[in-house]
């Protein structure tokens, strides 16, 4: 049970890491947010805007070998100034708008993509987005927008 939990936890690293990879290797999120993509959150004092990337689940699939479904938090975040008494969140739907478009690859019409990250490498089959309501965290005040992404992949 113990190496069961290792594997899950060295998996879920793995696939954070090589969404992290993704969203970095876009010329749209680096135009946005500069190399600003971190896992597992963000640096003390952050610039913003910025994006972190979160693992949330890896469940093995039961009907293919080695296949496994993820769930993956990519956290947008913003912290726009005030400008005539208000303040808008149009920089962070921006960064949001861009990492979905980024990550939401739907299994239909799809030829599974290799990611690989050193030795490792994932055939992914889907990526499917769902989430992406912007809210407001406190204490901070910045502007937040977590996007869920769904993986189906087999390691390779």
């Amino acid at each position: 049970e113990n190496r069961d939990r290792c594997s899950t936890q060295a998996g879920d690293t793995m696939i954070t890491a090589m969404v992290r990879n993704q969203l970095a290797a876009s010329p749209t999120i680096t135009a946005l947010v500069g190399a600003r993509v971190y896992v597992d959150g963000l640096p003390t004092t952050p610039e913003l805007p910025a994006i972190s990337v979160h693992p949330v689940s890896r469940v093995p699939d039961k009907e293919v070998g080695k296949g496994y479904v993820s769930r993956v938090q990519i956290s947008c975040w913003s912290n726009p100034p005030v400008s005539g008494g208000v303040r808008s969140p149009g920089e962070v739907e921006t960064v949001a708008a861009a990492v979905i478009a980024v990550m939401h690859k739907p299994r239909m019409n799809m030829v599974p993509e290799r990611w690989t990250l050193g030795s490792v490498s994932y055939d992914i089959t889907t990526r499917q987005v769902t989430g992406g309501v912007r809210r407001i965290e406190d204490p901070m005040g910045w502007y937040h927008v977590p996007v869920d992404v769904q993986i189906i992949y087999r390691e390779i």
